[in-house]
């Protein structure tokens, strides 16, 4: 306490102040630190919050037994949900670091893959994530990762079980959103590719390990941006990018800064948006649809901030980019950009900039050419769609198609399709007196509570 020159009544709020970015409610003041400096810690409070807040004062590493504090047993989270893991907090940076070696990006992998990601991740700001992808983007190209020690060898086989089960995660995931796939997607990193990035494998087989690893990473990733669990997906996508750096594939790294583009939009971070898409445009062997996909996301931030030129320009090129591909001769983890798609995004983009006339076509196109193998992407289309007609004054018929999509919520798990609802009806409140409006804000507050 002398050395960090902290108050009883600073180092509380410090401890309540981290203990709320790891999604605690904490209520410790002063009077419990004149305990915790008796040697009495109780159990309302994870010593190695306390530790972490000396840790960052004063700039070196302190331990809960730094503190002479006991052991953690567990601690209730807010709304007395289940515990911390008995084992020392992430640190802050966790997965925002590198590149680092192959060895750095495994063990990187260990550690996020073990936090729970409800309560032990605290949220990455736009910033801190731009700064991590700005070193990334500076790294020299890495050898090839190899590992000669690990008790089990890592064969082809192998990998092609970790590409079978990615993809049936991408199947649950656009059927039936991130809940319905995000514990198995979850384990699966844990019990089955963690081993192999610690097994022995050459450089040949560790290049396609690690592409694949940064495939099943990412789809993790958005799995969790899904579901609501920003800060975690911002990590897990950020170390999918190491692995696609140490497997040598700047196509898919690429994809994966389309992936935090299209959050950041979802999150408001449009300039940062902005920058991922162009960072992602500058990657080496993009593909048409890989070309299309970031410059889509590029239109849809420059969308939200109104710049209706930039919008203009950036649909153009996604439009020039697909029209000269062929599906069938993109990666496999493209070939969901389509031109129902780009449509989709257009209809996003035309919306956005309150070109509801323009827009409704390619909302509609987009809903007509996919199928229920693309449940969710269709509900955001419906949204999209009631949205352009509410903006014309069309309420009867925006409830209408909207309330298709509310329906689906009853299969689909995702949190985004759950907010695109949400903000739907808040946008119905200056037509409440409207009965189809009063009816879709009464079937929706009951289906999202």
């Amino acid at each position: 306490m002398r050395e960090s020159g902290l108050t009883p009544t600073s180092l509380a709020g410090q401890v309540r102040e981290l203990g709320r970015r790891r999604g605690l409610e904490l209520r410790c003041t002063h009077t419990y630190v004149k305990r915790w400096l008796r040697g009495s810690f109780g159990s309302s409070v994870p010593p190695e919050l306390i530790a972490a807040v000396f840790s960052r004062r004063l700039g070196r590493d302190i331990t809960p037994r730094d503190l002479a504090a006991p052991p953690p047993t567990g601690y209730a989270t807010a709304g007395g949900a289940a515990s911390l893991a008995r084992r020392r907090l992430p640190p802050d940076d966790l997965g925002l670091r590198g590149p680092s070696t192959p060895l750095g990006a495994v063990r990187t992998a260990a550690q996020l893959w073990d936090a729970d990601p409800r309560y032990a991740l605290p949220p990455v700001s736009a910033t801190d994530l731009r700064d991590s992808v700005r070193r990334w983007r500076r790294a020299t190209p890495p050898a090839p990762p190899q590992r000669a020690i690990g008790s089990y060898r890592v064969g082809q086989p192998d990998i092609a079980k970790i590409h079978a089960l990615t993809e049936h995660l991408a199947m649950l995931d656009n059927r039936y959103g991130g809940g319905a796939a995000r514990s198995i997607a979850m384990t699966h990193l844990r019990t089955d590719v963690l081993p192999m990035l610690e097994g022995s494998y050459s450089g040949t087989v560790g290049r396609n390990l690690f592409r694949a690893a940064a495939l099943v990473t990412h789809h993790t990733g958005h799995l969790l941006y899904d579901t609501g669990g920003h800060g975690a997906a911002r990590r897990y996508l950020r170390l999918a990018l190491d692995m696609a750096y140490h497997g040598h594939d700047r196509a898919f790294a690429a994809k994966i800064l389309g992936t935090l583009a299209h959050q950041a939009v979802h999150l408001g971070d449009y300039r940062e948006a902005v920058e991922l898409a162009e960072a992602g445009l500058a990657e080496p062997g993009l593909t048409p649809a890989g070309r299309a996909v970031l410059h889509a996301m590029a239109a849809r931030a420059h969308a939200r901030l109104r710049d209706s030129r930039a919008t203009a320009i950036s649909l153009s090129h996604a439009e020039s980019a697909l029209s000269a591909g062929t599906p069938a001769q993109e990666p496999v983890w493209l070939r969901y950009f389509s031109g129902a798609e780009l449509h989709d995004e257009i209809a996003h983009c035309l919306v956005d900039l309150r070109q509801a006339r323009a827009a409704r076509p390619h909302a509609e196109h987009g809903i007509a050419a996919r199928t229920d193998r693309y449940a969710r992407s269709i509900a955001f289309t419906r949204v999209v769609l009631a949205t352009a007609w509410l903006q014309q004054r069309e309420v009867e018929r925006a409830c209408q198609v909207a309330t298709g999509a509310l329906r689906a919520t009853e299969d689909i798990q995702s949190e985004r399709v759950r907010g695109y609802l949400a903000g739907f009806r808040e946008r119905l409140r200056p037509f409440r007196n409207v009965p189809a409006a009063r009816d879709f804000s009464y079937k929706a507050a009951r289906m999202l509570r």
